[in-house]
């Protein structure tokens, strides 16, 4: 195990700019990701759907660049990636007030089907309550509200934020008449998927696909997702939702690690 080394501190008088502050350890570059870019990396899949950050400009800033960055590669036009970007009174006061305020806006300016609000480490840290803000404000607006907390503090990596999104999408979800050799395929985050072996092998086999979630659903089509005989685990991380599915719906899953 590494021991941190104090052989490397300065006094005061030795430090005349940041580049004189020796750092204790080694750190990994470029280190890993936060829940926050597995948010982005699912949920800019769902159509229809808003994602609100809600944290530091730092957070909101590397959202909606990477989430930009992201629809010029594809040539997509549908990023619906938006900032609310907290100050230092909204810190100390708390900024539930504004936040509903601005949710509200934004309903009635896009009118979404539905919205994603995503805390970040500092919204964690001073424990801003936003299932209290989805429950005073649901009845008020037209939109469907959901929370995932992608705050870094508790984990080690972005695959947090995949799973906590994926498992949200379980609210958008509605009783449905089951439909015999129907399935889902949960976990499948790339584009192309009618072009994988195991969607053309199921095709051949006559099984209909219902939806791939996330990389080709909205927010309306989730709603009949419990119509599928069966959900496809694909990826780990759709795992929660699986589960969420089997608890709520009674539908089945299979998952194989090899």
């Amino acid at each position: 195990m590494y021991s941190y080394s104090l052989d490397r501190l300065k006094r005061l008088a030795e430090i005349e700019t940041d580049k004189d502050i020796l750092q204790l350890s080694n750190a990994q570059f470029p280190g890993t990701h936060c829940p926050l870019f597995g948010v982005a990396l699912t949920a800019g899949y769902i159509k229809e759907l808003y994602t609100i950050v809600v944290g530091t400009d730092e957070c909101t800033f590397y959202t909606k660049n990477f989430t930009m960055e992201r629809a010029n590669a594809t040539g997509s036009s549908d990023n619906h990636f938006l900032s609310f970007a907290v100050n230092q009174d909204d810190v100390v006061f708390g900024c539930h007030d504004k936040l509903k305020k601005a949710v509200a806006e934004i309903d009635r300016k896009y009118g979404p089907k539905a919205i994603l609000l995503v805390t970040t480490c500092v919204m964690e840290v001073i424990g801003e309550d936003f299932e209290a803000l989805v429950y005073s404000l649901q009845n008020q607006i037209q939109a469907k509200l959901m929370v995932v907390r992608a705050e870094h503090f508790k984990c080690h990596n972005h695959i947090p934020g995949i799973e906590r999104t994926l498992e949200a999408l379980a609210g958008l979800m509605e009783y449905q008449p089951l439909r015999v050799k129907t399935i889902n395929i949960l976990g499948h985050r790339y584009n192309g998927v009618e072009d994988t072996e195991l969607l053309k092998l199921l095709v051949q086999k006559g099984i209909d696909i219902n939806l791939v979630i996330p990389s080709a659903c909205s927010v309306d089509s989730l709603a009949m997702a419990p119509a599928a005989a069966l959900n496809i685990v694909t990826d780990f991380s759709a795992l929660p939702l699986a589960e969420q599915m089997k608890t709520r719906f009674n539908t089945d899953y299979y998952y194989s690690e090899n």
